[in-house]
């Protein structure tokens, strides 16, 4: 979903370490999630970080910062660690328009190329669409005002083995207004930012699966954290900015789980990097805007209907159930 932001980021990071179990209800609504990822990026025109891009997913697959997960294994599915599935760079493609790429255009393109075995079928599989800034990439309400955002592929109409695929839209975003003043930075916190969220909730509604409902402004594991990033050295020594989640064990917003917790040892063992002491060098920064339309950020804006349509809902239940009690008491 699309974030309203009216604070500089400097509060916005206050606010997400700060933020307590008290106002954030990040539960469970019963859909899939996506245990064993399998990461196959897509770097297209030209992509001028596709170096970094690749480091980052290669290392966080197996890092501690997929430790905050095992928090949120559901009935029947355990999250475990990742992969990636192999990768795909693109001068450009007949297939796909210049210079505006639509979200229409998109799922076009990944259903041929699901159709021609050229992606490793599963649910598992996470096809991150990394687009130059030669490209302009318009979502679903025509709206090119993200920083990246992430969906999903209806595949039921293929002979595959599943009945969905997940992706993500990350455009370089060093040509976008409000989305950071580190390039690179920017980059790998926004990236990190949608994989966690795939994980935890790949499907819109009425399939949701980790979601907070009361939260207007995105109720994804990071969208409760917007605007918040930790400097992270992995196993190979370089350090990027990742995105911090949110932890309803420890009701607020981490990096990863701390060390020693009983998450870090049970699900990533002796899993190498660590977290670093100091926040990012320069923090993402995040435009001033007023109103739905003019929001910037994260994530699906699809959803913003989806949770008015269930506030609506719980809020008339409040109203039936409480009417007549109030009456009785009068």
């Amino acid at each position: 979903m699309r974030h309203i932001a009216s604070l500089p980021p400097s509060e916005l990071q206050q606010l997400a370490e700060t933020t307590s179990s008290a106002n954030v209800s990040f539960k469970y609504h019963g859909g899939p999630i996506v245990t064993n990822v399998q990461i196959y990026p897509i770097y297209y025109g030209g992509f001028a970080f596709a170096d970094v891009v690749a480091d980052v997913y290669s290392q966080i697959v197996t890092s501690p910062y997929f430790s905050i997960l095992s928090e949120y294994n559901t009935p029947t599915q355990t999250f475990g660690f990742g992969s990636v599935a192999g990768s795909k760079t693109v001068s450009s493609d007949s297939a796909l328009p210049s210079p505006t790429i639509t979200e229409s255009d998109l799922k076009k393109y990944l259903m041929n190329l699901a159709k021609s075995n050229q992606l490793p079928m599963s649910t598992n599989l996470y096809v991150p669409f990394h687009l130059s800034k030669d490209y302009k990439f318009l979502d679903s309400t025509d709206s090119s005002d993200f920083c990246g955002y992430h969906g999903e592929l209806d595949t039921s109409s293929l002979n595959v083995n599943t009945n969905w695929i997940t992706f993500g839209v990350l455009p370089d975003i060093t040509s976008i207004p409000g989305c950071g003043t580190v390039p690179q930075d920017a980059i790998t916190q926004t990236l990190t930012h949608e994989l966690i969220e795939v994980l935890t909730d790949p499907l819109a509604s009425p399939n949701l699966a980790w979601y907070d409902l009361t939260n207007k402004d995105g109720g994804e594991i990071a969208d409760l954290c917007y605007g918040t990033g930790q400097n992270y050295t992995f196993a190979n020594g370089k350090t990027y900015t990742i995105e911090m989640s949110w932890s309803n064990t420890y009701g607020k917003c981490l990096a990863i789980s701390p060390p020693g917790s009983p998450m870090v040892q049970a699900f990533v063992g002796t899993a190498g990097g660590k977290l670093n002491d100091t926040k990012p060098t320069a923090a993402r920064t995040v435009s001033t805007t007023s109103g739905a339309a003019a929001a910037s950020g994260w994530g699906r804006r699809r959803q913003r209907w989806s949770w008015s349509l269930s506030a609506l809902v719980e809020n008339v239940f409040l109203l039936v159930v409480t009417i007549p009690v109030l009456m009785s008491v009068l």
